[in-house]
């Protein structure tokens, strides 16, 4: 005998079919469960209340079918596609990475990723995965003089753990970064490869006694504020402007303020980092409390 959830769903699937549009709805509602055990019922409920112009329930019903068969792409990318149609972006970028890593080669995923990739500004990710080639430039690049001499100031300024460094690398199925441990100790190849642009380098300043010389002090626009905000660009777009006031009146203070040495990277326009450096290293704690007062 066939399971009464898919006895209600022809019944509401035949009133739509009939133009009764207000009473398939009525008795979609009525009808439909969250205790079924079969996930293709859910997928199919889903499709219907799709058709029927009511989201939130197909996200519920395509939602409980994840549940019950998790990465099923089947139930999972009609699913992301709803989820980045309606807004939810932070919800579709979770989907959407997962189904990246589930179906490589599915070329509607893949329009979709780099769609929300490109929203959100994710730039190396998107070009990552849309092979965007770096344009030539007209000028003439001349590669730095990096000698013995060079290499051992890099080395000096970024002392901090004896053993271990990492690379950070882009996923090829996401193009999101990730970082790849080394268990080796920093040195001048790296320090080279890094400053050449040939590696992304990833070095930790603390030391097995918990000393450092150097710290970075983050300030950014929360992911979640991003992903609420993509779809208001103008107001995205003053808080960017806001936070690079913040991060310059930071960077004053810390170096006209306190006399220490301070620079500013812009990782991008929604991240930046503050760099100290310290001529000896002292205990992390200090410098915690010292940048959570600047703050």
């Amino acid at each position: 005998m066939r399971e009464a959830g898919w006895v209600c769903l022809e019944e509401v699937q035949q009133l739509l079919t009939q133009g009764k549009e207000g009473k398939a709805r009525e008795r979609a509602l009525r009808y439909f469960a969250n205790d079924y055990q079969d996930p293709e019922l859910f997928y199919a409920w889903a499709k219907t209340f799709e058709l029927l112009g009511m989201a939130k329930k197909a996200i519920s019903a395509y939602g409980l079918a994840v549940k019950l068969s998790p990465d099923n792409p089947r139930y999972l990318k009609p699913l992301a596609i709803l989820f980045y149609e309606l807004g939810q972006l932070k919800e579709a970028f979770h989907s959407l990475k997962r189904l990246r890593e589930l179906c490589p080669e599915d070329e509607e995923i893949k329009k979709c990723w780099t769609a929300l990739l490109k929203e959100l500004g994710f730039e190396g990710a998107y070009e990552k995965i849309k092979d965007v080639k770096e344009k030539p430039s007209p000028l003439r690049y001349f590669p730095p003089s990096l000698g013995k001499r060079e290499l051992s100031l890099f080395l000096h300024l970024f002392a901090g753990r004896q053993q271990g460094l990492a690379e950070q690398v882009r996923d090829e199925k996401t193009g999101l970064s990730k970082l790849l441990f080394h268990d080796i100790p920093l040195n001048e190849d790296w320090i080279k490869s890094h400053l050449l642009g040939e590696k992304t380098l990833f070095f930790f300043p603390l030391r097995e006694d918990k000393r450092i010389k150097q710290a970075t002090l983050a300030l950014f626009i929360s992911k979640r504020d991003r992903f609420y905000y993509t779809r208001q660009p103008s107001f995205l777009e003053l808080k960017a402007e806001a936070l690079k006031e913040y991060a310059l009146k930071v960077l004053k203070m810390i170096n006209g303020g306190f006399a220490l040495p301070a620079y500013l990277e812009r990782v991008n326009r929604f991240f930046y980092r503050i760099w100290l450096f310290l001529e000896e290293f002292v205990h992390f704690l200090l410098i915690k409390r010292f940048l959570r007062d600047c703050v």
